[in-house]
C-alpha cells in the first residue's frame, strides 16, 4: 500500500517473503542462521516512495539493507518457532531433547491410539499435485476450519479470500514453494496443514482437523509428522507463527519477535510523525488481540447480523441400563442418517482402546437417547445428553 500523502509505502514482509518469494526493494539480502535465503529482488519501482514501513518481519531473520537507507525497528508481537539446525537424526531425538518427559508420553500415546483405532496413513505434497486433488483437498481443509470456528463461535481471515490459498497451494507445491500434510483415515483426509517452504524453512499456513477425531490430539499428530518430515528434508527452521496457543508452547524451542522497521532515505518530520502514530496504533491493536478484544467484536457483529451460530456437540454418559431392550438390527453408523454419533463412537474408541471399525451400535426400543455400544473387548450402554 502506498500512502501518497507522504510519499510511504507499507509492505508486508511476511507474505512478500514466504508466500510470493521475493525481496523488497529496499533490501540488499536475508540470512537463516548466516546463510542467504534464495530469493528474488522485486522489481516493481518500491523506491519511488521516499519512505517505507516493513511489517512482520520475524527477527530470526537477518536482514541488510541498501545503504542509503536508515531503518529504525520497533518490536510488536512474539512468535513461536521450532529450530532444527542442531544434528537430530529423527523427530524422537528433537523430542528427547526439547520436550518434557510426560509431553513425550502423551504424543506417543496419541500417536499410539491414533493408529490402533483406525486404518492411518500419512503423506507430503511437495514437488506435485494434480490440480483435482488439490482442489478437493483445499475444500476439505475449508470445511474442517468452518466448523471448527462455527463450533468455538470464532473467525477465520483465511476463509474471506479461500481462492488465493488453493492456487498458492497448487502453484506452490508443484514448484516446491509450498507443501501439503494430510492425515487419512482409510483414505479420508481427516487433517490438513497447508505450509510454504522456502529453502531451509518451513512455515506454518493454515491447517485443521475433522472435529470427529479431536479426542486424539491431530493438531499434535501433525505437528509430529511435520517435524519428522523437515528432519528428514533438512528443513533448519519449522515456524509455527503468531497465535501463542499452549500446544504451540510445548513445541516450539524458539521464541522470536515480529518487527516492524521503519525506513527513510532522509529525515523527515512528517513522515517521523506518522511512524509514531503507526507503532502506537500496532501495539495497542496486538494488546487488543491479545485480550480477546477482537473475537468479542465479530461475535458481537455475528449476534447482531443474525449470523451467529454455534455447533452444539453431544456428550454422553456410561449408564446402568441392564433392563433396557435393544433392537437386533445394527445402526449404520455411516448413513446420514447416524452420522451425528460418528464422534461419540471416536471417543468411546479412543477411551477403551478398541478398532473404531469393530464397534456395533444398537438402539433401545422405548428410549431414543440410550444405546449399546459394543466392542471385541468391551461394551457399554451410554445415553445422549443434548
Amino acid at each position: 500500500m502506498k500512502l501518497k500523502l507522504f510519499s510511504i509505502r507499507t509492505i508486508d514482509f511476511y507474505t512478500s517473503v514466504f508466500e510470493k518469494h521475493y525481496v523488497p526493494q529496499v533490501l540488499e539480502s536475508i540470512f537463516l542462521f548466516d546463510s542467504p535465503l534464495n530469493l528474488r529482488i522485486v522489481t516493481e519501482n518500491q523506491l519511488d516512495a521516499t519512505s517505507h514501513i516493513l511489517e512482520l518481519i520475524p527477527n530470526y531473520l537477518e536482514l541488510s539493507f541498501n545503504s542509503e537507507l536508515h531503518p529504525t525497528k520497533t518490536l510488536v508481537k512474539p512468535g513461536l518457532a521450532i529450530s532444527l539446525k542442531k544434528e537430530l537424526t529423527s523427530v524422537e531425538d528433537y523430542l528427547k531433547s526439547e520436550c518434557s518427559s510426560n509431553f513425550r508420553k502423551v504424543i506417543t500415546r496419541s500417536i499410539s491410539r491414533l493408529e490402533l483405532s483406525f486404518d492411518i496413513s500419512y503423506r507430503t505434497f511437495f514437488g506435485h499435485i494434480s490440480k483435482e486433488e488439490c482442489e478437493e483437498l483445499m475444500h476439505l481443509l475449508k470445511e474442517m476450519i468452518r466448523k471448527r470456528f462455527t463450533q468455538r463461535s470464532g473467525r477465520n481471515k483465511a476463509l474471506k479470500d479461500w481462492g488465493y490459498f488453493v492456487n498458492l497451494a497448487y502453484n506452490g507445491i508443484n514448484n516446491k514453494s509450498a507443501s501439503l500434510f494430510v492425515i487419512y483415515d482409510y483414505g479420508m483426509p481427516i487433517q490438513i496443514s497447508l505450509n510454504y517452504n522456502l529453502d531451509d524453512i518451513l512455515v506454518g499456513s493454515v491447517s485443521s482437523y475433522d472435529l470427529d477425531y479431536s479426542k486424539f490430539s491431530l493438531g499434535n499428530i501433525g505437528l509430529y509428522k511435520e517435524i519428522e518430515w523437515s528432519i528428514d528434508n533438512n528443513i533448519k527452521l519449522f515456524d509455527i507463527g503468531f497465535g501463542d496457543f499452549a500446544y504451540k508452547r510445548r513445541w516450539a524451542n524458539l521464541v522470536y519477535d515480529f518487527e516492524t522497521f521503519y525506513i527513510s532515505q532522509k529525515k523527515n518530520v512528517l513522515h517521523q510523525l506518522y511512524f509514531l502514530w503507526h507503532e502506537k496504533k500496532s501495539k495497542l491493536m496486538y494488546y487488543l488481540i491479545s485480550k480477546g478484544f477482537n473475537n468479542v467484536y465479530y461475535d458481537t457483529v455475528s449476534r447482531l447480523t443474525g449470523r451467529h451460530k454455534t455447533h452444539k456437540e453431544l456428550k454422553f454418559e456410561i449408564i446402568e441400563a441392564n433392563t433396557i431392550k435393544f433392537s437386533k438390527d445394527e445402526i449404520d453408523i455411516e448413513s446420514n442418517a447416524s452420522c451425528f454419533f460418528k464422534k461419540i463412537l471416536c471417543d468411546y474408541a479412543y477411551s477403551n482402546k478398541e478398532r473404531f471399525g469393530d464397534l456395533k451400535v444398537y438402539a433401545a426400543i422405548e428410549n431414543k437417547n440410550i444405546f449399546w455400544v459394543k466392542g471385541r473387548q468391551s461394551e457399554a450402554r451410554v445415553r445422549l445428553n443434548n
